[in-house]
């Protein structure tokens, strides 16, 4: 027994021996291989099942939502814009991964009209498959299919009809967006407050927009003591209309003062009354609802022959409101900013911010109503009770243009900004009435405007633009430059800019004064520009050196004014004969600065680098304010991006020891099997010029050359490892075995070579492209 006992471990023992390390290096191949890739096929198609857009997802509950609006005709621009904003959000949604279980289709359709709105509204209901309606787009096409959709109980949500009539007495029907009753009051108040005009010339037309539009505007203004010169309605129906706008021109003409003019029309008609009324010589204070501030108003112009010669000839100097501006958006709008401009190559208008949000309300309602979709007629209810559940600022749903909830007529409350058109942009004006003052805080009339609950803080609009001329002592690592910039600032009334605080300086920054200041009287603003030179910090990442993408830019704020006093736009050289600040009034005049600074106020050398594209924009940043909550400020951002120069020849001067290593590494397998020495010394090179590599990039945060460093120890133990089995198995004759572990170590070799390539090309590609 004890014999038997003692041979058995001998035997295993011999057999562990004779099978040696080539087997054991064979073994994993033949037997764990197959069961790894079990795993992923298995892991794969799991995920694939979990994936929204998988085509293996096929067991999906599909929710249909009607869009309705202008898709063609004089408003096709408008329709446009919601469709684009709509689709963004649903875009996000599938990125996001939500509604798992549930598939979301848009059917679109074109509403020219209102009988054409009613024919819609009818399909809709015939059809019996849409669960909500987002739209319609005008008053009038919403207060007609409105009474189908109560009727048959579809939810509707608009984010641009703002005729009372369109929710009122109507529970299935919802707005995102100021109705008529809250625009009128505040145009009326603007004028009066922050254009201080008090005589008015009234025009409108007789659509449910126009109507309503211009009743609440009357009844503010005359509160208000407004001198009202004159009133016109205007048929747009009648084949008499532009005779009628004609001579509403004519009778403008020949008045002595007519005040400031209110026109409360569609686009359409706005655009033939300015055509009529701008001549030379002549220059009527114009103001107009949100449908001056569309993309369909400014469109219109453009086939004009004075429009042509000289952009914003017809509608330079209107005053307009919209419920966003992108230039004001701040911090809440900047994702939903740069999504679109990356997808359709321009700025949002207020449109399709307002139905991005739209979209986003309707869908969280469509979530939370937990819909079965067993039964449309039920969960069509279900989600506008989920809609009506909105009700209040603690369940608001934070949208780009404001937090949406609804009151008990289901229309939301927004603020409004005040714009005027400028060389064919709508810009933000100087005054503005942005944000709902605090019960307790003391505010004298003039600082306030209140719409029936509602009391909003004048705050002031200061442009401001950074022209960086120079960057130098850029330290990567360190984290800091010295910048060179010119600073200006376009103003109408006072501002303390000597109480402007740069946020990112590394040393305490006051500016000194400034080297030109001029009044603008066109504009009637101010402007104030000064050169700075001093030290800056900014976070950089020089993970994917020598493919990094570094920001530099300046950053400031005011002191002491919060964003309900203050707020920076961007100033991107729109307003008429602006003077940027030339270098001439700083001793360095030069043709080639005069006309970059025109023509784009951002670009900037430095040494070694090269300017991918340059920023300029508004966000907020809270500071903690003694102790209290903390109190947000507007703060401005300037600066570029910036690449490596000659990124080509700094990666291949970089990862050049790393191919050489791949390289020999390869060559490891072309050794014959008996030459293990060979090999070894190979393997042993490689790993010494890898560690050298480590060794010079430590502490430099290069993760993307470390990573490829490791890639490197791998691919050399991996050398290693094979180049002991083959030995082993050419010294007991197996060449079979021999031929399968060099084969294998080449794919296994090629497989990681291309791996890193294939990550370092995308990088290249989506960093430098």
């Amino acid at each position: 027994m004890q014999g038997k006992h003692r041979g058995l471990p001998i035997r295993l023992c011999g057999k562990l021996k004779k099978k040696g390390l080539s087997d054991f290096m064979l073994w994993p191949m033949k037997k764990i291989l197959p069961a790894v890739l079990f795993f992923i096929i298995v892991n794969v198609a799991g995920f694939l099942m979990l994936t929204p857009s998988s085509p293996l997802n096929l067991k999906k509950q599909v929710i249909y939502i009607a869009v309705a609006g202008p898709m063609s005709g004089a408003y096709a621009a408008n329709g446009e814009e919601m469709r684009r904003g709509i689709g963004l959000y649903l875009d996000r949604i599938s990125r996001e991964g939500k509604f798992r279980d549930k598939k979301t289709e848009l059917l679109i359709y074109d509403d020219r009209d209102r009988q054409t709105a009613i024919k819609i509204a009818a399909q809709i209901a015939d059809e019996n498959k849409v669960l909500l309606v987002i739209g319609h787009y005008g008053s009038t096409e919403s207060a007609a299919a409105g009474t189908i959709y109560k009727k048959t109980g579809i939810p509707a949500i608009t984010a641009s009809a703002t005729a009372e009539s369109v929710t009122l007495e109507n529970d299935w029907y919802f707005r995102t967006v100021p109705d008529n009753r809250f625009m009128g009051t505040f145009i009326a108040n603007y004028m009066k407050k922050a254009l201080d005009r008090t005589t008015v010339s009234m025009i409108w037309d007789d659509s449910e927009y126009g109507a309503t539009l211009a009743r609440n505007f009357k009844s503010e203004a005359v509160k208000l003591g407004f001198g009202i010169k004159n009133e016109w309605k205007i048929d747009t129906e009648s084949r008499e209309t532009k005779r009628q706008l004609k001579n509403i021109v004519g009778w403008l003409r020949s008045a002595d003062d007519p005040g400031m003019i209110f026109f409360g029309a569609g686009a359409a008609t706005g655009v033939d009354f300015s055509g009529a009324l701008r001549y030379p010589g002549t220059d009527f204070p114009l103001i107009g609802a949100d449908s001056f501030s569309t993309p369909s108003f400014i469109s219109r112009f453009n086939d004009l022959p004075r429009e042509q010669a000289s952009p914003g000839y017809y509608s330079e100097g209107i005053y307009a409101v919209a419920p966003f501006i992108p230039d004001m958006a701040g911090k809440r709008a900047d994702a939903f900013r740069e999504e679109f401009y990356k997808k359709y190559g321009a700025e949002p208008s207020w449109i399709a911010a307002c139905y991005y949000d739209a979209a986003k309300v309707a869908l969280e309602a469509v979530e939370r109503a937990e819909i079965q979709g067993r039964d449309l007629r039920e969960d069509r209810r279900k989600v506008r009770d989920a809609l009506t559940r909105f009700d209040g600022p603690g369940v608001a749903v934070s949208g780009v243009v404001s937090d949406i909830y609804f009151d008990k007529d289901r229309n939301a409350a927004a603020p409004l900004v005040a714009g005027i058109w400028r060389k064919q942009t709508f810009l933000p004006a100087f005054r503005q009435y942005l944000y709902a003052a605090d019960a307790g805080a003391p505010a004298s009339e003039d600082e306030t405007l209140k719409i029936g609950k509602q009391v909003f803080l004048k705050t002031q609009a200061v442009y401001a633009g950074i022209d960086i001329n120079k960057i130098y002592n850029l330290n990567i690592a360190e984290g800091t430059y010295t910048a060179d910039f010119f600073l200006r600032f376009r103003f109408q009334g006072s501002f303390d800019d000597s109480r402007i605080e740069f946020t990112n300086a590394v040393h305490p920054l006051r500016l000194d004064s400034p080297f030109k200041e001029e009044f603008i009287a066109e504009a009637n603003a101010t402007v104030r520009s000064y050169r700075v030179t001093a030290d800056f910090r900014n976070d950089f990442d020089a993970a994917l050196y020598p493919f990094d993408r570094q920001s530099v830019k300046i950053c400031f704020r005011h002191a002491d004014l919060p964003v309900a006093k203050l707020i920076y736009v961007p100033d991107l050289a729109s307003f008429p004969s602006a003077a940027y600040p030339q270098k001439a009034d700083a001793g360095e005049a030069s043709a080639q600065d005069t006309e970059r600074e025109a023509a784009y106020p951002l670009t900037a050398p430095v040494a070694g680098w090269r300017v991918a594209d340059a920023f300029l924009y508004q966000s907020s940043i809270e500071i903690p304010d003694s102790g209290a909550a903390a109190a947000s400020y507007s703060r401005m951002v300037g600066g570029f991006h910036i690449l490596r120069n000659s990124t080509e020849s700094l990666f291949l001067k970089n990862f050049f020891p790393m191919i050489v290593i791949f390289i020999l590494l390869y060559a490891t397998y072309l050794v014959l099997p008996e030459k293990l020495t060979v090999s070894m010394l190979i393997c042993a090179a490689s790993l010494a010029i890898a560690t050298g590599v480590h060794y010079a990039i430590r502490g430099t945060g290069f993760r993307m050359m470390t990573y490829t460093v490791y890639a490197g120890y791998i691919s050399a133990g991996l050398s290693v490892l094979i180049s002991v089995a083959v030995d082993r198995m050419h010294r007991h004759n197996a060449a079979g075995k021999v031929r399968l572990l060099i084969c294998g170590g080449k794919v296994l070799h090629i497989l990681l070579v291309c791996a890193v390539a294939v990550t370092v090309a995308w990088l290249y590609w989506h960093t430098q492209k």
